[in-house]
């Protein structure tokens, strides 16, 4: 290394100084080529995480147009707006409605006469409140079957107006208490839950012996069939319960609350006013609108997104130079994936509606998307329900009582056909017990029953005298229902009574193998109501095949194999055999997200692309450790040879200074 010296100490040279830039020149192509590799390494997969988060945006523009409900959605628009308002759900279907409100439903008012101290005690005992309805004239009361009574303990640490009203509604009875002051003292006010099946007949056990009378507890009696105060009927009705009345398309409505529903599918009215003899007009829409924006945001990411493609891929001839990410297989697959979806036709589709270019979408030269407003008008306007089988998962069956379900990821597009060789039926109990009347009495008014695999608490019958078949058998029901152990596990059943064979049958709401009915208990005398400790005839699964391959059924559902696999439909009844066919496929929407959310996955072409980048970046990053270590060793190693060679040098150097002073001495170098 001629040109790189220094002044030393043995050898005169600057050793560091040597090394140092000995190491450097080492070291600099490998460290650039290094640095080159990274700079490029990390570009590119800057690049791809743009690339990703445009891939991402795209999906979450199609994830809205993947589920018919995206389709569904409603307007609603009301000719007199104080009436009442409306919301409506996907359920709901287009049209107009007239609907009068002839009357809004009204909670019943009880109240106590006037106390002077509403800390003082008023009386203890047991209330019982029983919910149901009063004639016209207020003196015949009709319990509400669906409704069961409460009663109240109240004691005399409680038995004050202010207790009273705390007991109340402590114990979530169906009513609420409250005290208001009228001027002249504390009053206890009762409300029931609107409608006119909740009206009150409040009955007193008091503790002074006298439950009727205007005393003690007693004064918070209010029996309807009672004559009136003193006698049962101590409270005042303020206010009477009242339903809901209107008329919907001209057809009377009751309803226990000004919360309508149940009248038009997908309707909810909430009434505020009445306006009777003046209806006003509902009108249902679709909201075209809202898939519009829908389908155009569509539009715009899948724009974006193939700019950033572009951007990221393209290729300038003229300067015979390419992008970051040019020629990079991951890319140019996504693309061409994409591609291939959006120009291809939905398979199973046999509307005029079947392709992206049906409704209005096209491709311009540079890949990207335009979108034609009139004619995407055009296509909603004809038929929704096709325009949506274009971008959602669909399944259509041409059995009115054979409905699509939902379907697997297994599914294959196609038509099934639906071949029914059993249908579903309930767990049935049937007795015998003739068209007389019957009697209920503490002899035959208990037993249990399982339903569905759940066993009952003891169901108790109200006592009667001289009920018709009918009427037993609703209140079989009733009680059957009320029952906490039940409920509880959502179990119910349906009692019912032929005239023509005598012949009661309590079966369970449930269908299928699963469901059952069995009476585990009864009372001595109960085979006089046809109860008798059996079970009922097993319930049975909808059996059959789709597609011709055997289905899998539980209870009213069938779930397809083969080509069908995890396709799930419910038949509803009908008759057995041939049942038609079920369609299943998959829109541009739903194809697309499938797609992308590979692309996105964990293994993933993207993932895997970036995964791979940093992977090599990381492998960089050891090499330059790599590099780090050799050239310290490298320095080590030169190091202790220019130091072995300083040595020597100053050695030598020492040596011929030694010798020639010696020779200056000597007698023929002296001048003479």
């Amino acid at each position: 290394m001629a040109g790189i010296q220094a002044p030393g100490v043995g050898s005169n040279l600057d050793i560091n100084s040597i090394v140092t830039q000995l190491v450097s020149a080492e070291k600099a192509p490998t460290e650039k080529r290094l640095n080159s590799d990274e700079a490029l390494a990390q570009a590119r997969l800057s690049t791809l995480g743009i690339v990703k988060s445009s891939v991402s945006d795209f999906q979450s523009s199609i994830r809205a147009l993947t589920s018919l409900s995206a389709f569904q959605s409603k307007t609603v628009s009301i000719g007199n707006e104080k009436l009442f308002s409306a919301t409506v759900s996907s359920a709901a279907k287009a049209g107009q409605h007239s609907v009068e409100v002839k009357q809004l439903a009204q909670a019943q008012k009880l109240a106590s006469k006037s106390f002077a101290d509403s800390s003082a005690s008023v009386g203890s005992g047991t209330l019982t409140i029983q919910f149901g309805s009063y004639d016209k004239d207020l003196n015949e009361f009709t319990e509400n079957a669906n409704k069961p009574s409460k009663s109240i303990s109240i004691t005399p640490q409680n038995s004050s107006l202010q207790g009273i009203r705390d007991a109340i509604n402590s114990a979530k009875a169906g009513l609420t208490a409250t005290i208001l002051n009228d001027g002249t003292g504390d009053r206890l006010v009762l409300s029931s839950e609107s409608g006119a099946d909740n009206s009150m007949r409040i009955t007193v056990n008091d503790d002074d012996g006298n439950h009727t009378n205007d005393s003690g507890l007693s004064q918070l009696a209010f029996d309807p069939e009672a004559v009136g105060i003193d006698s049962g009927k101590n409270m005042e009705q303020t206010l009477a319960a009242k339903d809901a009345l209107l008329k919907v398309d001209g057809i009377n409505i009751k309803r226990s609350t000004n919360s309508v529903t149940g009248v038009l599918p997908g309707v909810t009215l909430d009434l505020k006013d009445i306006a009777p003899d003046a209806p006003t007009t509902l009108t249902i829409g679709e909201n075209k609108t809202s898939i519009k924006e829908s389908v155009q945001k569509f539009v715009d990411s899948f724009n974006e997104l193939k700019g950033v493609l572009n951007k990221a891929t393209k290729y300038d001839a003229e300067e015979k130079k390419g992008s970051l990410l040019t020629g990079d297989p991951s890319i140019r697959s996504m693309n061409s994936q994409m591609q291939r979806i959006m120009g291809d036709m939905v398979k199973g589709l046999t509307t005029d509606v079947r392709s992206l270019a049906d409704i209005g979408i096209t491709s311009a030269r540079d890949g990207t998307l335009l979108l034609e407003g009139g004619k995407l008008d055009q296509a909603l306007n004809n038929n929704i329900d096709d325009f949506a089988a274009l971008f959602a998962t669909t399944g259509r069956s041409s059995d009115s009582l054979v409905s699509y379900s939902k379907a697997g990821s297994d599914t294959k597009v196609g038509s099934y056909a639906v071949n029914i060789t059993q249908l579903a039926t309930q767990s049935s109990y049937v007795s015998t017990i003739g068209n007389g009347t019957f009697n209920i009495d503490n002899n035959n008014n208990t037993f249990k029953l399982k339903v569905d695999g759940t066993e009952s608490g003891l169901i108790t019958l109200s006592t009667s005298s001289n009920l018709s078949g009918a009427a037993l058998a609703q209140e079989i029901q009733t009680q059957i229902n009320k029952d906490s152990a039940l409920q509880a596990a959502g179990r119910s059943v349906t009692v019912s009574f032929d005239t023509d064979s005598g012949e009661m049958a309590i079966k369970s709401s449930r269908f299928g193998s699963e469901s059952a009915i069995a009476v585990t208990q009864i009372s001595p005398a109960s085979n006089t109501l046809g109860l008798t400790i059996k079970s009922g005839t097993a319930g049975l699964d909808v059996a059959g095949t789709i597609g011709g391959f055997s289905a899998k059924g539980l209870g009213a559902q069938l779930t397809g194999t083969g080509d069908a696999e995890g396709l799930v439909i419910n038949v509803a009844g009908g008759l057995t055999g041939d049942r038609g066919t079920v369609g299943y496929t998959k829109g541009y929407a739903e194809q697309l997200n499938t797609l992308i959310g590979g692309f996105l996955s964990s293994d993933g072409v993207l993932t895997r692309q970036m995964n791979d980048f940093t992977q090599r970046i990381e492998s960089i990053g050891e090499s330059r450790v790599k590099l780090n270590e050799r050239m310290e060793s490298l320095e080590e190693r030169l190091r202790s040879q220019f130091l072995a060679m300083d040595l020597m040098v100053g050695k030598m150097r020492s040596t011929g200074d030694f010798l020639t002073g010696q020779l200056a001495t000597l007698p023929f170098t002296r001048e003479k």
